[in-house]
C-alpha cells in the first residue's frame, strides 16, 4: 500500500499510538506492519470490510450509479424539516 509506505517514512522514531476511525482501519494495520507501534486503537472501524465480498463487488458499482432517493436525503441526511429547495440542491450536487 503506497500510502502506508509514505506515512511510515514520515512517522517519528520510537513508539507511536495509531487511532483508526471509520474506513482508516486497513491503513492503520498497514502502518503497524511497517512501523513499531505501542498501541493500535480502532474507533468505529474495521480491518476487513463488514459485508460479504460477493455483495461488495456485485452491488457497490451498481448502487453508486443510481441517484440518491430524495426521501432518504430529506430524512437521513438533511433532516425531516429540510425544505424542498435544499433537497433539490443537494441531490443535484451529488448527481454532479
Amino acid at each position: 500500500m503506497e500510502l502506508a509506505d509514505g506515512l511510515a517514512e514520515a512517522m517519528p522514531n520510537g513508539d507511536v499510538v495509531i487511532i483508526a476511525e471509520s474506513f482508516s482501519g486497513p491503513l492503520a494495520v498497514a502502518l503497524a506492519e511497517r512501523h513499531h507501534v505501542a498501541a493500535l486503537i480502532f474507533c468505529n472501524s474495521f480491518v476487513v470490510a463488514p459485508r460479504p465480498s460477493v455483495l461488495r463487488w456485485l452491488l457497490s458499482p451498481f448502487l453508486f450509479k443510481l441517484p440518491m432517493p430524495r426521501f432518504l436525503l430529506g430524512r437521513y441526511m438533511l433532516g425531516r424539516t429540510a425544505d424542498e429547495d435544499l433537497v433539490s440542491e443537494v441531490a443535484e450536487a451529488i448527481r454532479s
